[in-house]
């Protein structure tokens, strides 16, 4: 750490705290609903999104939490997750940190929720499932002021600090939502022609046709139906993880042998400018192009488009991945176990057709605004990086002593 203010020391984990741990009760007495006589059961899994809770009957030897304890995730993808207002539970994933009368329990949450502590924690060597144990924590060395007078000062003004940081990322916390709302609405102007009506004023040319996917398309082909065998490295074979609405993204790549890649092109080999479209799992309904001087094959869980000499495949694209084709996809695999939209009604996908030209214009305009909001989100991303700076750079000078008030 850098130099602390006057009268502060560093002293082990170990030697200020204590850690306390429940034993495991058998999985016979468990039940998944709250009833009269239960208690909740702290498991790790529990502090993921979607917790599975789990509830034991109460019993003399159950030492429940209280609301203001501090509890530190053990082990698996958790470990190190700090959190209180666990009132009345039972606990055995997380450690319960133990705290004499002579330290102020918010100094110890926010000392080890700043990357002091949590640097260290997460880069313990273990095993997927193992945790830390106390010897692991003697190793750890906090800083503590003085008095707990000081303490508290520090707390108070900590919480000052980072209610302004929370407030600025909440206003931060809305922009994804409306870059996303106007993409999608830039999309579905898009493919309705309400882009480029100023465009097309006075200028005589075809109607639009209402075609389908197949109308456009030259060709469309399914992966084929195996798992490709990877390999270290050879040719690129992609898979759905690649695909971001309107791009390929490769900063991650997989490989398969050259006899695997020649069978896996032998339906249609892709070439640059086709559309790859994931129809299947978790990143389902989303269209991209190949770009330029990729040479690659197919993974499994998706299509490859092919369009006519009458249709620009990011038109195409774009449609693909307006509200007018996921608002179909989302009718299709509502209620389903396992996602997946069948190649014959992907086919039918409506394709509303403006005359190549205009089709044209149009991804010059959408493109044009997807590089303002590009530019917004790279931003964005940005005020993400300096927020998350600034919080780390509270809590070091929180711990070093220069927040005292």
């Amino acid at each position: 750490m850098s130099e602390m203010s006057k009268g502060w020391i560093e002293q082990s984990f170990m030697d200020v705290l204590d850690i306390q741990g429940g034993s495991q009760p058998p999985k016979s007495k468990f039940v998944f609903e709250e009833k009269e006589g239960y208690v909740r059961f702290l498991q790790i899994r529990d502090f993921g999104a979607k917790p599975h809770l789990t509830f034991i009957p109460i019993s003399k030897s159950n030492k429940l939490c209280v609301e203001d304890d501090i509890l530190i995730a053990r082990y698996g993808a958790s470990i190190g997750r700090i959190c209180t207002g666990m009132n009345g539970a039972y606990n055995v994933a997380m450690a319960k940190v133990i705290i004499p009368d002579n330290v102020y329990k918010k100094y110890v949450y926010y000392l080890l929720k700043s990357h002091i502590f949590q640097s260290v924690i997460l880069g313990i060597e273990r095993s997927a499932q193992d945790g830390f144990n106390k010897d692991d924590l003697k190793k750890i060395m906090l800083p503590f002021p003085p008095t707990i007078d000081e303490q508290h000062q520090i707390v108070e003004r900590l919480e000052q600090l980072l209610v302004k940081l929370s407030a600025a990322n909440a206003r931060l916390d809305k922009i994804p939502a409306l870059l996303n709302r106007f993409r999608q609405s830039v999309l579905l102007a898009a493919c309705s022609g309400r882009l480029t009506a100023d465009w097309r004023n006075g200028k005589e040319l075809p109607n639009w046709k209402e075609n389908t996917l197949s109308d456009v398309c030259a060709n469309i082909v399914d992966c084929p139906h195996s798992t490709p065998k990877w390999t270290q490295d050879g040719k690129l074979c992609v898979r759905t993880t690649n695909f971001k609405a309107g791009h390929l993204d490769l900063s991650e790549k997989r490989y398969v042998s050259e006899e695997t890649f020649n069978c896996r092109i032998m339906r249609l080999k892709p070439q640059s400018g086709d559309i790859l479209y994931s129809r299947e799992g978790g990143i389902l309904g989303i269209a991209c192009i190949i770009p330029e001087n990729v040479e690659l094959c197919l993974g499994q869980r998706m299509m490859l488009m092919r369009v006519d000499e009458n249709s620009n495949s990011r038109y195409v694209m774009f449609v693909l991945n307006s509200p007018l084709i996921l608002d179909i996809v989302n009718q299709k695999i509502a209620g389903s176990a396992s996602p997946h939209i069948n190649v014959g009604d992907i086919k039918k996908f409506p394709v509303p057709t403006p005359p190549l030209p205009e089709q044209e214009e149009i991804v010059h305009r959408v493109d044009a605004l997807f590089t303002i909001a590009d530019s917004i989100e790279a931003r964005y991303n940005s005020a993400r990086q300096n927020l998350a700076r600034a919080e780390r750079a509270v809590y070091a000078k929180a711990f070093r002593g220069e927040l005292a008030i």
